[in-house]
C-alpha cells in the first residue's frame, strides 16, 4: 500500500515524519506524553523540532486490529501488513509487560551492573525454561 492510498483513506496527508523516519510507523501508545528514545536513535532533532502530531500513534490503528508490519519502504512510500497473533489474557498482559520494559531500557542509559543483572536472568529463564 503506498503512503498516498494511506492518505487517500485518511482523506489527509501525512505528516512529513512519515516519509523519513520507521519510528513514526512503529511507535506504538505514548506513556504519559514520553516518546519513545528510538526517535533519536533514528536522528530525529528532537531538541530542535516539535513532532507534527505528538500526541498521535499511527501503529495503534493497526494494532488493536492484529496487523503488524510485513514491510516498510521509505525510499519507495510503500508500506504493506500482515495478520498477528491478537493476544488475549495471560499471553497479553506478558506482552504489555515485555513492551513496558522495552520502553524502560530504550528510554534511557543503564549502568553497567543493571545490563549484567538483566543478562544475568534472562539466561536464567532461558535455561530454566529451555527456551534457548
Amino acid at each position: 500500500m503506498s503512503f498516498s492510498e494511506i492518505e487517500t483513506i485518511l482523506g489527509a496527508k501525512l505528516p512529513w515524519e512519515a516519509s523519513k523516519y520507521q519510528i513514526f510507523w512503529r511507535e506504538t501508545s505514548v506513556d504519559m506524553g514520553k516518546r519513545s528514545a528510538l526517535w533519536e536513535l533514528e536522528g530525529y532533532p528532537t531538541h530542535a523540532v516539535e513532532l507534527s502530531l505528538p500526541d498521535c500513534c499511527i501503529a495503534d490503528s493497526w494494532l488493536k486490529y492484529g496487523y503488524k508490519i510485513n514491510s516498510l519502504d521509505l525510499e519507495k512510500k510503500k508500506i504493506s501488513f500482515r495478520k498477528g497473533v491478537v493476544l488475549r489474557g495471560t499471553a497479553g498482559r506478558t506482552l504489555r509487560k515485555v513492551q513496558q520494559i522495552e520502553r524502560a531500557l530504550m528510554g534511557q542509559k543503564l549502568s553497567h551492573r543493571a545490563v549484567k543483572e538483566i543478562e544475568f536472568s534472562l539466561d536464567s529463564m532461558i535455561e530454566q525454561y529451555r527456551l534457548g
